[in-house]
């Protein structure tokens, strides 16, 4: 939990879209960054309206939290649910890091 709850506040990814992620929608692209060519990973997922398919560039950071790649078909986060328990204990790191918001 603690991984999504990282990888959520570096990539704005919703609960919803986290427990659906897989391995096989986090891929490489090269990009061209101030006449620079640079290797980012990127989201690749459906706007479920058009379902067209587009890329949400995520930092290196979030990337790297998440530890080994796993297969394309598996989850990125298994076994990650909504529940009152889990919320609690979000709000208790939240708390401990002296984040005074609701």
């Amino acid at each position: 939990m603690k991984k999504a709850a990282l990888f959520s506040a570096l990539t704005n990814l919703a609960h919803a879209e986290l427990t659906k992620l897989k391995w096989g929608d986090l891929e490489k692209r090269e990009v061209a960054f101030e006449n620079k060519k640079r290797d980012i990973w990127c989201i690749r997922y459906s706007r479920q309206k058009t379902k067209e398919f587009d890329l949400l560039p995520i930092p290196d950071q979030a990337f790297n939290i998440l530890g080994e790649k796993g297969k394309p078909d598996e989850k990125v986060f298994p076994g990650l649910k909504y529940s009152s328990d889990n919320n609690n204990k979000l709000y208790d790191w939240v708390k401990k890091a002296g984040i005074h918001k609701k």
